[in-house]
């Protein structure tokens, strides 16, 4: 235990509430003689001068060498300059932060602004976001969402932001496209909705939403509407059926999505299975050495077997098979043999190919980072299996 905080100690830096300057931050963060894995800087009252020149430091080569990942900044006072420059550090330093901080600070619902930040995030490897208890409005929503593709964005956070209705066809239309393929976790607790805005928020994730696993949308009761009975645009083709996903007074806003919710779960977890199950086998026959040399492999009850030089595949009397040039097939062909190996795969055609495309790569060039988990994931993430893939090829799945 003491080991673990003494490593915790050594790579975060925490001045929540402790008044400082940015001047003095960065003083701090010059005198470590490690790195700085965790920043904690909220209730310090920086602003946007102060913000801006706390990540000039941190793009710097100085500031990048102390590896900082996840950088909290609530409760700055951080205004649109400062947006911008958070916005244009994430740019400069793509593949180090991975979650920011950003609660109750003084943002606009100016589109410029909230549209260069979420370009911004679609060029970096952020994974959580927290624009909680901000002042975007309907139009600030509607801009970054509208723009927002973060490739590896798991969570994101727009609870109390003064969401309502207006705001939903930007929210549906990024649900409902592929742009939102990675997030996982969606928390838009304290906005004004309503309740049909709740249900056609249901709808498009039940029919046209894959990946979503966890949603939060409770207190979310628009005071401008007598019944909130006025239904919001929804994208099509998705149209909400009468009496579709009907939430009752006083009932847990999350009840009515657990089961979508739960198969999203589901789907992406078989996803990353047949992914690794199919990179094991397409390894062996799209890149082995003594293939290559052979040219020739036995296929038997959907099993691949590679035949050494010279010598027959050792198989049971009655089943033995004489072994063909499987390099001589065309390419989608082995391809399309492939797809039969790996049984009961979720997998889509597209996923399915570039798997075999990494699988005959030479591993110098594209290797798993070791067989850790984390290279497994950023692997998963690589060929776009570390979501389910509706497309075609994929049978026995619910479509709604």
């Amino acid at each position: 235990m003491a080991s673990f905080l003494a490593r915790r100690s050594s790579d975060h830096l925490d001045l929540l509430d402790a008044g400082v300057s940015a001047q003095e931050i960065i003083a701090q963060l010059r005198a470590r003689s490690t790195r700085v894995k965790v920043l904690t800087l909220g209730h310090n009252g920086l602003g946007d001068a102060g913000i801006m020149q706390l990540c000039e430091f941190l793009a710097s080569k100085e500031g990048l060498v102390l590896g900082v990942e996840s950088l909290s900044l609530n409760t700055n006072a951080i205004g649109d300059a400062g947006l911008g420059a958070l916005g244009h550090l994430l740019s400069r330093r793509p593949g180090s932060m991975h979650t920011l901080f950003l609660q109750n600070n003084v943002f606009t619902d100016d589109e410029a602004t909230l549209r260069h930040f979420a370009h911004c995030l679609n060029a970096s490897r952020l994974v959580n976001i927290f624009l909680s208890s901000n002042a975007l409005l309907d139009t600030g929503v509607s801009a970054f969402l509208s723009t927002l593709a973060a490739p590896r964005l798991r969570e994101l956070h727009l609870s109390a932001v003064g969401l309502s209705s207006a705001g939903l066809p930007a929210l549906l239309g990024y649900l409902a496209s592929r742009r939102s393929a990675s997030l996982r976790t969606l928390k838009l607790n304290g906005n004004k909705l309503g309740n049909e805005g709740v249900r056609a928020l249901g709808v498009v994730i039940e029919r046209c939403n894959w990946w979503l696993e966890e949603l939060e949308v409770y207190a979310n009761d628009d005071p401008d509407s007598d019944d909130n009975n006025v239904p919001p645009p929804i994208p099509a083709p998705v149209q909400i059926q009468p009496g579709a996903m009907i939430l009752r007074p006083k009932e847990n806003a999350s009840a009515p999505f657990r089961a979508v919710l739960a198969r999203n779960r589901l789907l992406r977890i078989e996803t990353r299975r047949g992914a690794l199950a199919l990179l094991k086998v397409a390894r062996i026959v799209l890149l082995h050495p003594r293939l290559a040399t052979s040219n020739a492999l036995v296929l038997r009850s959907a099993a691949l077997v590679v035949v050494e030089p010279g010598t027959s595949p050792t198989l049971p009397e009655h089943s033995r098979t004489a072994p063909f040039a499987w390099l001589s097939l065309p390419y989608e062909l082995r391809l399309h043999v492939l797809r039969f190996v790996v049984a009961d795969t979720v997998l889509s055609a597209e996923q399915h190919a570039r798997i075999c495309a990494y699988a005959e790569s030479p591993p110098l060039h594209n290797g798993l980072g070791g067989g850790a988990d984390g290279g497994v994931e950023e692997w998963l993430d690589a060929v776009g299996c570390a979501w389910f893939d509706p497309g075609d090829g994929v049978e026995g799945v619910a479509r709604g």
